[in-house]
């Protein structure tokens, strides 16, 4: 079983190669995009990640040049991924920020324009847990206390954002895009608790007018 997967795969990495090849020398950046990204994929799924993130960030200029951000936003993803699991949280945090607000513009401009990206976008959730993830690691990591506030801050309006992008596309409702993040001292006396199941613990961010507070456990 195993070589036959191992085949399968060599037979795909080279059908990938050869067409980013040929929408290199037809000139289409948009599809050598796609090409070269999917082949980095593969490669991050067989443990290859230097491999994986070279491909990945030829993914992404080729996305550049193409001017696609529905590309630009998976390959920054994708190199988010492949440097968390090389151990290089800072540049895998930076990648998926940038991932993220990639794909906040590509929702604003497809709204504007009046089309319905729910099938071509996918499941976008992944993203925004793994944003989380990495900055609630992150706040664990600080001591200094308007860097926590400012790090847990940048989580709920990722948590928030999530929830409204699986709003907006369940209902197919862009007025949902309005929608805003319940401040946690919008109401006097009021505490926001906000619970964030991740693959290892859970998490609970708590917040007041004093501020908000985090809590893990395994």
């Amino acid at each position: 079983l195993a070589a036959r997967r191992g085949s399968e795969g060599r037979r795909a990495a080279d059908v990938l190669l050869r067409a980013a090849k040929a929408a290199s020398d037809a000139g289409d950046a948009r599809d050598e995009s796609y090409a070269l990204g999917w082949l980095g994929g593969l490669y991050e799924r067989s443990g290859r990640s230097d491999d994986a993130l070279s491909l990945t960030r030829r993914a992404l200029r080729a996305g550049m040049r193409a001017d696609a951000p529905d590309a630009i936003y998976r390959w920054q993803w994708q190199a988010g991924r492949i440097q968390r699991a090389s151990g290089h949280v800072d540049e895998a945090l930076a990648a998926d920020r940038e991932a993220v607000a990639t794909l906040a513009r590509l929702r604003a401009d497809t709204a504007a324009a009046g089309s319905d990206l729910t099938a071509a976008l996918g499941a976008t959730g992944d993203l925004y847990t793994e944003l989380v993830d990495l900055l609630l690691g992150r706040v664990a990591a600080v001591s200094d206390g308007a860097e926590r506030q400012a790090l847990l801050r940048e989580a709920l309006q990722a948590l928030e954002s999530q929830k409204v992008n699986e709003l907006r596309d369940y209902f197919r409702d862009e007025c949902l895009a309005a929608q805003h993040e319940a401040a946690p001292d919008a109401i006097p006396g009021t505490l926001v608790v906000y619970p964030v199941s991740l693959p290892d613990r859970l998490e609970l961010i708590v917040g007041g007018s004093g501020g908000l507070e985090h809590f893990s456990v395994p």
